[in-house]
């Protein structure tokens, strides 16, 4: 089994189209292309990252956005 260091990562830049904010992922380069090429679901290739990470990977949509397009049931009950 290689080493955690020996595994080749890149990093994803995700730009959100809402407000243009740029974040970056570091994944590992074997999972991205299992992902991208539709061999894998993205949760079964990144289980190590968050939702939001795995969403920001999808449509590029930061979690800030996101809130504001879509706040919480609970958020809505207080408004």
């Amino acid at each position: 089994m290689p080493e955690v260091s020996d595994i080749e990562r890149i990093t994803v830049a995700c730009t959100c189209p809402i407000c243009k904010k740029s974040t970056y992922l570091t994944v590992s380069l074997e999972a991205y292309v299992d992902w991208e090429s539709g061999k894998t679901l993205i949760q079964d290739a990144f289980p190590g990252l968050t939702a939001d990470e795995r969403e920001r990977l999808i449509t590029g949509i930061c979690n800030n956005c996101w809130n504001s397009l879509l706040p919480d049931d609970e958020e809505e009950e207080e408004e």
